[in-house]
C-alpha cells in the first residue's frame, strides 16, 4: 500500500519520564515507548502524528503512576482520562 498518496494520521498516548525497561530497571526516558514507535510508524508512512494528553498527568514517579493505575499493569479499569 502506498501510504504517501493517501492521508493517514499516527495519534498515540505516552509516557515520558520514568519507566520501567525490560530488565525490570526504572529509568528516565526523554522519550515515552509509545511515543518512539509512533515515530517510527509516522517515518514509514510519511503520516502526521497527534499526542493525546492526559487530562490529569500521571505523577513523575513511576511507582505512584503504577499505583494510581491500581497497582496492576494488566488494570483494564484504571485509565487515565483524555
Amino acid at each position: 500500500m502506498n501510504f504517501q498518496k493517501t492521508k493517514s494520521l499516527v495519534v498515540y498516548f505516552s509516557r515520558q519520564g520514568k519507566n520501567i525497561i525490560s530488565s525490570g530497571d526504572i529509568i528516565d526516558l526523554p522519550v515515552g515507548n509509545a511515543e518512539v514507535v509512533a515515530q517510527m510508524i509516522q517515518e514509514a508512512t510519511g503520516s502526521d502524528s497527534f499526542r493525546i494528553e492526559a487530562v490529569n498527568p500521571y505523577p513523575e514517579d513511576y511507582r505512584e503512576t503504577y499505583r494510581c493505575r491500581g497497582g496492576s499493569l494488566q488494570s483494564m479499569t484504571h485509565w487515565q482520562e483524555i
